[in-house]
């Protein structure tokens, strides 16, 4: 009797060697989530996580993040990992869990640049990273100038973050957007829309504000595009968040509907 032949499924060939793979797993490791990494890559440990799916997406998503967005890649890297299972055979599950880690890495991917030295991210009890939101916001604080405005006690304060040279007044939405972009900077994948919103309300619970007729106040200043022009020396001196000069435009009604961010 002639042997059966035995039918395999054929596997696409994936970018990257093995030699590639195993150096990108080795940064991952010295990543600053590098023990909660090694825990669930190395030991298959996820007493961390509230079920073993959820800690398979965590894994997916340190992955995606080290090595982009190429899907054969992180599933042969996850299927070297002690988190592997028959599950993981399953093609819905496998191609989803890694389709949401890719997603939601936004496009924000390692690059050579990336620093790991975050100020606003701390290790819990369980060596799980975890944001800050009163360290975000004062990481904020420091990245950004910006202006809370409001005449009276009784009115809610307007803001206005300091761009090109000139404070363009900004809507919620857009405020919370920088802070995502910040959070994007360093962990992408901690976004959380609750860090989000709780750094925001840290911002806004602050007690300096300036008032409406501040604005655009310094009629000794004349923004130009190139700086700042001093009428009574025809100084001309570069742009400076110290002149609360605004751009009028940015008080149009379609610029405080604009930037809606997802986060």
């Amino acid at each position: 009797m002639l042997k059966q032949e035995v039918t395999r499924k054929h596997v696409p060939e994936v970018h990257g060697d093995d030699e590639e793979l195993f150096d990108m797993i080795c940064d991952c490791r010295r990543f600053k989530n590098g023990e909660n990494f090694i825990k669930l890559y190395d030991k298959g440990d996820w007493s961390g996580y509230s079920s073993h799916s959820e800690a398979d997406a965590a894994l997916c998503s340190m992955l995606a993040f080290r090595i982009g967005n190429d899907p054969l890649l992180i599933d042969k890297a996850f299927r070297s990992s002690a988190l592997y299972r028959p599950k993981w055979d399953r093609e819905d599950y496998s191609s989803t869990t890694i389709y949401k880690s890719v997603q939601i890495l936004d496009g924000k991917f390692y690059d050579p640049g990336y620093s790991t030295d975050c100020p606003f991210v701390y290790l819990d009890d369980k060596d799980r990273e975890k944001i800050d939101p009163v360290k975000l916001a004062q990481t904020f604080k420091e990245k950004h100038h910006y202006l809370l405005v409001k005449s009276s006690g009784k009115e809610n304060a307007q803001m206005f973050v300091y761009e090109n040279g000139h404070y363009q007044i900004y809507n919620d939405n857009m405020f919370k957007g920088l802070l995502k972009e910040l959070i994007m900077k360093y962990v992408p994948y901690l976004v959380s829309t609750r860090v989000i919103n709780e750094a925001f309300n840290q911002l806004m619970m602050e007690t300096s504000f300036i008032t409406h007729e501040q604005l655009d106040a310094q009629e000794q200043f004349i923004n130009f595009e190139n700086g700042l022009l001093h009428l009574p020396t025809m100084v001309l001196y570069p742009h400076s968040p110290a002149v609360y000069s605004i751009n009028p435009d940015s008080l149009s009604v379609d610029r405080r509907k604009a930037g809606n961010t997802d986060f």
